[in-house]
């Protein structure tokens, strides 16, 4: 099943009845999985890594069901972008919570764009973290990135 939404081409999953739009009142069990990273700076970057396992099981789905081989593991690996080379308004604090470890949601749910493939994550955490550099929160969600095409 292919169902377009406005932040990408959801293709695999099975709750399709709520679409989320405030980050602060979203319900975790549209999110049903769970893990942990850890924060990483990389020039303007700031990435939670996650487990590679994560990209690879989902590369493996999206092989079997629709034979289209990712690049899976990217440079930085599985992760969630948290600031992406933005201007911060608040940069002393800059690389203070290098290792610091994150909890996320993620759903089970596969979008792509047809170029990138990701799982949306949810993070108050994360959110905390844009905001202390002066950045918004994410405006829908966050995203761990599988691969590409």
């Amino acid at each position: 099943m292919i169902i377009d939404t406005t932040a990408g081409t959801c293709i695999l999953g099975s709750n399709f009845n709520k679409l989320i739009t405030t980050y602060r009142v979203r319900e975790y069990e549209d999110y049903p999985h769970r893990t942990v990273g850890k924060l990483w700076y990389h020039d303007d970057w700031l990435l939670l890594q996650v487990d590679d396992e994560i990209a690879r099981y989902y590369s493996s789905i999206i092989k079997q069901r629709f034979d289209i081989d990712l690049h899976w593991r990217s440079k930085w690996g599985a992760h969630v972008s948290v600031i992406r080379g933005e201007a911060i308004p608040n940069p002393e604090k800059w690389g203070e919570d290098e290792g610091r470890e994150i909890q996320i949601y993620y759903t089970h749910q596969i979008y792509t764009n047809k170029d990138h493939w990701w799982l949306n994550v949810i993070s108050e955490e994360l959110a905390d973290i844009r905001t202390s550099y002066g950045l918004p929160p994410e405006k829908k969600f966050f995203h761990l990135t599988i691969g590409r095409t």
